[in-house]
């Protein structure tokens, strides 16, 4: 009975490997359990895209009171973060990237394969904004801009930082 059984399911056929064992019904639904977690995890598996930026994984930013001024996506993977916004052909005003590194430190921030201009806010882990660059072309790929003691950077469309008011010293609540 084993080797037949070992040899049905070595073939993928678990029906008829479940056949041959006593408790049939708790076999053929196991069976079944397994080929429909197959199914499912083959079909996410080629219905995604070659990237997926995280739909769900995005904060809100607020400022003096205001609850919920930008809405920014989280990049904490060091390929995220080196992807940022290249794959994008534009920038919703209110919306962005928000970069989260490990450790503060000096953190720098490029261009590579932008398609438009873009706001960048350099933050220490209060969230106060260090250093600030505004409507950075990218043309200036591949000079990249750094900050000392950052733990957090802030892609936004160009002219967000200068419609909320955002300067070197304010303090996000991110």
């Amino acid at each position: 009975m084993w080797p037949g059984l070992l040899s049905n399911i070595w073939k993928c056929n678990f029906l008829r490997a479940a056949t041959k064992m006593k408790s049939k019904p708790f076999i053929r639904m196991a069976a079944l359990c397994i080929m429909a977690l197959a199914a499912l995890g083959l079909f996410k598996f080629f219905s995604g895209t070659p990237y997926n930026y995280s739909i769900n994984h995005t904060t809100c930013v607020s400022y003096k009171g205001k609850e919920c001024l930008l809405s920014l996506e989280i990049v904490d993977s060091a390929d995220e973060r080196e992807r940022g916004l290249s794959e994008r052909t534009s920038l919703e005003p209110g919306t962005g990237m928000l970069f989260i590194f490990d450790q503060p430190g000096t953190q720098c921030m490029w261009m590579k394969g932008m398609k438009f201009n873009i706001d960048i806010l350099w933050l220490n882990e209060e969230g106060t904004v260090i250093k600030l660059e505004e409507n950075v072309a990218p043309a200036t790929y591949p000079q990249d801009s750094c900050s000392e003691n950052t733990k957090f950077v802030v892609e936004i469309a160009a002219g967000d930082a200068k419609n909320y008011g955002y300067t070197v010293g304010t303090v996000l609540s991110l």
